[in-house]
């Protein structure tokens, strides 16, 4: 089969479509956990403390963040996609 044929199937165009959204899903993930570090010494300032406990913020977030979706991953991966969702909102709702 040639390049030219499976380019222009409806199913090349699905996959090709979910592969960028997950490329833009992990580049916001990884983003939106690493942009507060810019920020660090303002914050720093603001809450009248040092650089290095500001700093902690980072890994006091992203350690239960990594944590968590293991935990919900093995759940989803159980119970379903759709199954999961009542659990996931009790869990959230609890913290």
């Amino acid at each position: 089969m040639s390049h030219e044929a499976v380019a222009h199937t409806p199913a090349h165009h699905e996959r090709e479509r979910l592969l960028r959204m997950l490329a833009v899903a992990t580049f916001m993930i990884f983003f939106q956990a690493y942009m507060v570090a810019p920020i660090i010494p303002t914050l720093s300032n603001a809450f009248g403390t040092s650089v290095q406990t500001v700093g902690l913020v980072v890994p006091a977030y992203l350690i239960p963040y990594g944590i968590a979706t293991l935990v919900y991953g093995l759940l989803a991966d159980r119970l379903g996609a759709r199954g999961s969702k009542p659990e996931t909102q009790i869990c959230w709702k609890s913290i």
